[in-house]
């Protein structure tokens, strides 16, 4: 196999593949990776915190502790009325919902 560098670039597309380990297996196999399913894995999800309570730094950190940047949170609770997004390292930014009737 050729060194990984001395290949030529190319803009990747949702059908091509690339290649990877899976940890999960014994040995670590080397597998092939749809960029579409790479896509899934790293889109921005959305998840409603239902309890009717507002979230602190240290509860966002402890129940979301593996979210990705752009992770959020709503909280459509009229009490509370807000969304927490994912920033880096242990931040969260926080955007107040203004209901329109």
């Amino acid at each position: 196999m050729a060194i990984v560098y001395s290949y030529p670039g190319a803009t990747p597309t949702i059908s091509d593949t690339v290649l990877g380990t899976q940890f999960d297996y014994d040995g670590n196999p080397t597998k092939s990776f749809l960029i579409a399913d790479i896509v899934n894995l790293v889109a921005n999800t959305t998840v409603s915190n239902l309890t009717g309570s507002d979230f602190d730094l240290a509860t966002l950190n402890l129940t979301f502790p593996n979210a990705m940047i752009g992770f959020k949170v709503q909280c459509p609770d009229p009490n509370v009325l807000k969304i927490y997004e994912k920033g880096t390292g242990t931040d969260w930014l926080v955007y107040p919902i203004t209901l329109v009737t």
